[in-house]
């Protein structure tokens, strides 16, 4: 089970977005990878990436947001694909853009994604070129996540597939 956090002190706030998003189906898109993180501030509500909502907002509105705000937790990092951010604690890396597509892949993926089908969804094709550029790609998103202290083999290979290790 995924986590869904939100902080509030007023009930009738939390348990009417509770019920409009159940209703409308957007936490499916937290089940399928992520936390979503809400702070209640009164006359606004913070998503998780930053982004801010001031009250009173449609559920629509709120909706459309979270879309866009699914966070992978994974031991102490959060990935933010929006954002394209992998944070720790108060330091934070910046991915490119294709480096935070393969991070989401992989993060969705429990069972591993085989390469042709990271390069397909990546980018549009299969070829030599495209193995290739994966490759270096997934290198420098591994020296990216170096600095924040992930370990060197949090991405792996195992059944032809590639998978986060953790």
């Amino acid at each position: 089970m995924e986590k869904v956090c939100f902080k509030t002190d007023d009930g009738l706030l939390f348990d009417t977005l509770k019920k409009a998003l159940s209703d409308l189906g957007a936490f499916d898109v937290v089940r399928s990878g992520g936390m979503l993180a809400l702070e209640d501030k009164g006359d606004r509500v913070v998503l998780g990436g930053g982004r801010v909502l001031k009250k009173p907002f449609a559920v629509s509105s709120l909706v459309d947001a979270l879309e866009n705000e699914v966070v992978f937790v994974f031991a102490e990092f959060a990935v933010y694909p929006v954002i394209r951010k992998v944070v720790s604690g108060d330091r934070f890396v910046v991915l490119t853009e294709i480096e935070s597509k393969l991070l989401e892949l992989l993060c969705r993926a429990k069972r591993g994604i085989a390469s042709g089908d990271m390069m397909q969804k990546i980018f549009g094709c299969k070829s030599a070129s495209a193995a290739k550029s994966l490759s270096t790609h997934l290198h420098n998103l591994r020296k990216k996540l170096s600095r924040l202290g992930v370990k060197d083999d949090l991405i792996i290979i195992a059944k032809n597939k590639y998978r986060l290790n953790f």
